[in-house]
């Protein structure tokens, strides 16, 4: 399993990424479009370690409150930008705002980004669509996902028991999942996806929190900084560190395991 960061096109937090050689990337095309002319200098060092990057569409971002946009003059920016930026990133996502355009629309953009780039986008599946197109989805496409929550909301657009179901099927058609947003410590240890992604490693710059990797449980937990200093008392130069980096080092270390976890359980089944 790869576990992506979210959130590195902020300056300061692409810093730390690429100090730790953080080697799974999710960024968003809603952020990085307005780098213009700086945007090859700004994804260059990235490129120079081997980070796998994925792009986003912006999908969720672009549909918040406030934002009077043009979805189909979205589109053909967006698809421009993949078109002339595509050898930085290891895979990107459709424009699936279907409950703005309707699904023949993101449909036949999804077909005309595989025509004019000669790959495919990780198609993401929304409830609307049915569990049968699902199905089709994964006999169709090589790289499929689905959100951790359904936007404005807490619940998950698979409820947590039937996401083997789905996981079943992708591995029958031989698709690779991504789930959105997917890293609660209950489901990534569960259910073999073959990636997810968070920005919760940002809880620090955000919430003030502060996330520990637990070498011994293999567990990463999250900690407001009055209960960390008071569970941690070791730890109480903290105030004193940069609590992002702190917090990367700690969701990194969780990342690796997850990876190491994951592979650990192929090979067993393989009989190695």
């Amino acid at each position: 399993m790869k576990l992506f960061f979210a959130g590195a096109e902020n300056k300061t937090h692409a810093q730390i990424l690429l100090e730790l050689k953080v080697p799974y990337l999710l960024m968003s095309y809603w952020n990085l479009r307005g780098k213009g002319s700086g945007l090859l200098e700004y994804l260059a060092p990235f490129k120079k370690y081997g980070a796998e990057i994925m792009l986003d569409s912006g999908a969720h971002t672009l549909q918040k409150d406030g934002h009077n946009i043009d979805y189909e003059k979205f589109f053909r920016e967006y698809l421009t930008f993949l078109k002339k930026n595509k050898e930085f990133f290891t895979s990107f996502v459709e424009l699936d705002i279907e409950n703005q355009v309707g699904l023949k629309k993101v449909e036949q953009w999804t077909q005309r980004i595989m025509d004019e780039t000669g790959l495919q986008p990780i198609v993401v599946w929304h409830r609307e669509r049915g569990f049968d197109y699902w199905i089709e989805m994964c006999k169709k496409y090589d790289y499929v996902g689905f959100s951790g929550f359904i936007g404005g909301t807490s619940k998950g657009e698979v409820p947590d028991k039937y996401v083997p179901l789905f996981l079943k099927v992708a591995k029958k058609y031989g698709a690779k999942v991504h789930g959105f947003g997917y890293t609660k410590p209950s489901l990534v240890k569960k259910y073999p996806f073959y990636s997810v992604d968070s920005s919760s490693w940002l809880i620090g710059c955000r919430w003030g929190g502060i996330a520990v990797y637990n070498q011994n449980t293999k567990s990463l937990k999250m900690y407001s900084k009055d209960v960390f200093h008071q569970r941690f008392k070791k730890f109480n130069n903290i105030n004193n560190l940069n609590v992002d980096y702190w917090n990367a080092t700690q969701w990194q270390q969780y990342q690796t395991y997850l990876k190491r976890f994951w592979e650990n359980v192929e090979m067993r089944k393989d009989g190695k």
